[in-house]
């Protein structure tokens, strides 16, 4: 073989093992992509099963696995809802109402959802009620009302209720504080306002005769060579000449007028 001839067999070989490798290449790459398909296909047939046999978190991570494979991101929001129902299902069946209702209120009318998230409210506004939290669960039972849900119109009339009362007692016990102190004004206004509530009227009915008793007492006298007083807290004091006795008042109590004539002192109780 002379040296062209051997030059050319050489470029010969050299271009057909060029031409195989290309070739081979483009073998391999096919099948990889072949391979490749299968799988996404396999993992996204799995990940429907998991779906279909309700293994909402492992299809959940399947999905979000495969991108934008056919309608991969759609089925994903879907497992996710489903996830996130079981779990707020599962806050429904442990007693944690307040987090159900808002689990249940993001999933925005998934499945059975909606009627949930007012169940799990219902049932949280009923468990402030019945632990005295009224303003709390007035709150609860007016959202549930303006759905007409159940009795929730009933417990907010009662709530209502129990919280004037409340507010009744509390006036009541600050205006029965301010008749123990003697400030009879500040008390009757208190007891007026109240109307027929317990005792008021009656409590109220003393106040005015104690201010009107007030109003025609003396609570300062003199008389000879000796003065008398009646204190803040309804005692007698007197100052000067007791020859007579007439200065001997520091025992008297809940006096409401005094009276000094000459050499004798006089002292009205207010019962």
């Amino acid at each position: 073989m002379t040296k062209k001839e051997n030059v050319s067999w050489i470029k010969f070989i050299l271009y057909y093992r060029s031409l195989f490798s290309i070739l081979a290449f483009f073998i391999v790459l096919f099948s990889y992509s072949l391979i490749l398909k299968y799988a996404i296909k396999n993992q996204y047939d799995t990940a429907y099963a998991l779906m279909e046999s309700g293994d909402y978190s492992e299809a959940l991570i399947r999905f979000q696995q495969l991108g934008d494979y056919k309608d991969s991101i759609e089925s994903l929001g879907v497992a996710q809802n489903y996830v996130d129902y079981d779990s707020a299902k599962k806050l429904f069946e442990d007693g944690e109402y307040k987090e159900a209702a808002q689990a249940f209120a993001q999933l925005e009318g998934f499945q059975d959802s909606a009627n949930l998230a007012l169940e799990a409210e219902y049932l949280y506004a009923m468990e402030l009620f019945k632990a005295g939290m009224y303003e709390d669960a007035a709150s609860e039972f007016g959202a549930l009302e303006k759905c007409n849900y159940k009795d929730s119109k009933l417990y907010s009339a009662k709530i209502a209720l129990a919280l004037y009362e409340d507010k009744q007692k509390t006036v009541y016990d600050e205006a029965y504080r301010l008749y123990k102190s003697k400030e009879y004004y500040l008390a009757l206004e208190n007891f007026e306002s109240l109307g027929n509530y317990l005792d008021s009227q009656e409590l109220a009915e003393k106040c005015k005769i104690y201010i009107q008793r007030t109003a025609l007492s003396t609570t300062i006298s003199a008389g000879i060579r000796y003065s008398v007083a009646i204190t803040t807290d309804n005692k007698a004091i007197s100052t000067g000449y007791n020859a007579e006795g007439q200065s001997n008042v520091s025992e008297w109590k809940d006096i409401v007028s005094v009276s000094a004539k000459g050499c004798y002192t006089v002292g009205l109780k207010s019962n």
